[in-house]
């Protein structure tokens, strides 16, 4: 048989509940119930997550793998800016036609809820908002803490727009369209003004 890493199983485990908290809500699945859609018996589900949140904090952590590996191909491409705008249109149809999208919903709907779960979700967009920022950076030409000072509130709108397309029931090829066309006219913007650095900013 292959060997299994416990960081690959773990990843297993999370994709195989992920329709249970979508169907039952976070505080509506229990852990007998991830357990059932892992097929694994309780005891041996809790060898890998102590609790709800433990699994919640699991999930940040291996979305954030992939959002490294993502950024990280967009800086070595020959075109940071093409790159970035054709991840944006796959990663929101991905988390749409997945249960991603309305996974990340009911997270967001606990992290209202549970002070521990709001401060998982922060930490995931702090580091997304982080990799923007770099993007930017790369994509004008300017120095990254520039970048940071100038444009936070650009790059949180980014994330807005990407959470909201991607999490929008009956999502529509048009709709997609929109988003990545926002998304591109908010990057003709943040190389404008960073040309300029004494101009004032502008967030649309």
């Amino acid at each position: 048989d292959t060997y299994t890493t416990p960081d690959t199983r773990s990843r297993e485990i999370l994709m195989s509940i992920k329709s249970v908290f979508e169907q039952k809500g976070f505080d509506g699945a229990s852990m007998q119930d991830l357990a059932r859609a892992a097929e694994m018996s309780v005891g041996n589900f809790y060898r890998y997550f102590a609790s709800k949140d433990a699994i919640i904090a699991a999930m940040v952590e291996h979305d954030l793998q992939d959002v490294a590996q993502m950024f990280g191909e967009i800086r070595s491409s020959a075109d940071p800016r093409a790159a970035f705008l054709a991840s944006m249109r796959r990663e929101i149809l991905q988390h749409n036609q997945s249960c991603d999208g309305s996974l990340w919903t009911e997270i967001e709907a606990a992290a209202n809820r549970r002070p521990e779960i709001g401060q998982i979700t922060r930490r995931m967009e702090s580091d997304v908002q982080r990799y923007l920022i770099e993007t930017f950076s790369i994509i004008a030409g300017r120095p990254a803490p520039e970048m940071e000072a100038r444009f936070a509130e650009h790059a949180r709108l980014m994330i807005v727009i990407f959470k909201g397309t991607a999490t929008q029931p009956g999502l529509t090829p048009a709709l997609v369209d929109l988003a990545v066309s926002t998304i591109d006219l908010l990057l003709d913007r943040i190389v404008a003004e960073a040309a300029h650095p004494d101009h004032p900013i502008h967030i649309v």
